[in-house]
């Protein structure tokens, strides 16, 4: 699923040119049953789905637990998806200025609305943060109608709702992040069933000064009840090894390169573990510091 806020970004982009070091993770056990669908980001009140398949919480988090961004998808039976986002802290009327776009006034709300192949989005402004919905519709369903719906739905509050970070558990595996590496934060996702079970969960440590833009990433993420043959990609190749006493299926890497990312088999479950490298908005780029970050953490790695 998209993030709504990443889409939000790109739409403010376009229309402007026509929450740790030093410690051994998963300690806790993690339960799996979530708490109940949020009704709320901030000071942004909405409605979810009555019915849902999948549910999905993501938080771009400081190391300390302050959460900067937020969204929830959910995915609908007939294959929709309607996602919510906040950024906090950020002026869309002042990205937008007077671009020419459409928009619609909804409850005394003025909502900039961005209509993307499949993906009919809205924004709007409350307060200092910036807000977002999307509809994500398979072939035959209106969207345009969906999002009316939606945005119908949405009431905003004078006080701002507290947002829960998601925590940092990851089942079974063991790891040690170096003290010695700056933390910025985390960007955690966790995706759920319609039971409350977690399907698939990831935490992606940022390191450097900038959340928004560390100068690397490490990541792991958890894929419950399946397989490395499941989760792997047929069109690419993979190689076999170890590590410490770990089998690892690993993607290959390009000639002169160091392997990035490994899949192993726990159990039920499959881990994978990753060096996310830097996003430069066009390509990932791997240094020999995150090469360095992610050889550490990776032989780290235990269960």
């Amino acid at each position: 699923m998209k993030r709504i806020t990443a889409l939000l970004l790109a739409a403010i982009l376009l229309l402007s040119f026509s929450a740790c070091g030093g410690k051994s993770g998963g300690e806790t056990p993690s339960d799996e049953t979530q708490e109940p669908a949020e009704t709320s980001l901030c000071a942004m009140q909405f409605e979810p789905p009555e019915a849902y398949t999948l549910r999905e919480r993501f938080t771009d988090q400081t190391a300390n637990g302050e959460v900067s961004e937020i969204n929830i998808s959910f995915t609908l039976a007939d294959g929709s998806e309607v996602a919510y986002g906040v950024l906090k802290d950020l002026d869309l009327e002042s990205k937008i200025g007077s671009s020419d776009i459409d928009k619609t006034e909804v409850n005394g709300k003025t909502f900039y609305l961005v209509d993307s192949q499949n993906e009919y989005q809205a924004y709007t402004q409350h307060g200092s943060n910036a807000y977002g919905v999307q509809c994500t519709v398979p072939e035959g369903v209106d969207g345009p109608a969906l999002r009316s719906e939606k945005i119908a739905a949405i009431t905003f509050a004078d006080a701002e709702a507290e947002i829960k970070p998601n925590d940092t558990d990851l089942f079974d595996v063991r790891y040690t992040v170096s003290e010695d590496l700056p933390l910025a934060g985390y960007g955690i996702t966790v995706l759920e069933n319609d039971a409350g079970e977690v399907v698939k969960k990831s935490v992606v440590w940022k390191y450097g000064d900038d959340l928004s833009n560390p100068d690397f990433r490490l990541m792991i993420r958890v894929f419950r009840n399946d397989t490395v043959e499941n989760v792997t990609d047929a069109d690419k190749t993979y190689e076999e090894t170890t590590v410490g006493d770990i089998a690892y299926t690993v993607l290959k890497a390009d000639e002169g390169k160091a392997a990035y990312d490994y899949f192993t088999q726990h159990g039920s479950d499959v881990y994978e573990i990753r060096n996310s490298g830097h996003y430069n908005g066009w390509s990932t780029v791997r240094d020999e510091a995150s090469e360095s970050a992610f050889e550490a953490f990776l032989n780290s790695i235990h269960f």
